[in-house]
């Protein structure tokens, strides 16, 4: 389980968390993930470097999911947790709802 430091820190993986409200989501941030593997697996892009994408996800120990999208997505990641909940509803807001 993660448990939050003082400082804001997850002490266990020292990954910041982030408050997605406070984002400015831009068309151009939105589209470095395609709204499929948004969707697949609940991130979002939240700044882009040179060398590096930064996203939010709710499980940042889920070391399946973090080497799946750095394959897919050709780059190296960093990353941020959000609340899952605050994640879906903007997932939801930005890339839509899943369509099966």
């Amino acid at each position: 389980m993660l448990s939050l430091g003082g400082s804001g820190r997850f002490v266990n993986f020292g990954v910041e968390k982030i408050e997605l409200a406070r984002v400015q989501f831009t068309r151009e941030l939105l589209s470095c993930i395609p709204a499929a593997t948004a969707r697949l697996h609940r991130v979002l892009p939240i700044f882009e470097t040179p060398d590096s994408l930064c996203v939010a996800m709710a499980e940042v120990n889920d070391l399946q999911v973090i080497d799946s999208l750095r394959r897919a997505l050709h780059r190296d990641l960093e990353l941020r947790v959000a609340d899952r909940q605050q994640l879906d509803e903007f997932v939801q807001r930005f890339y839509g709802a899943d369509v099966e």
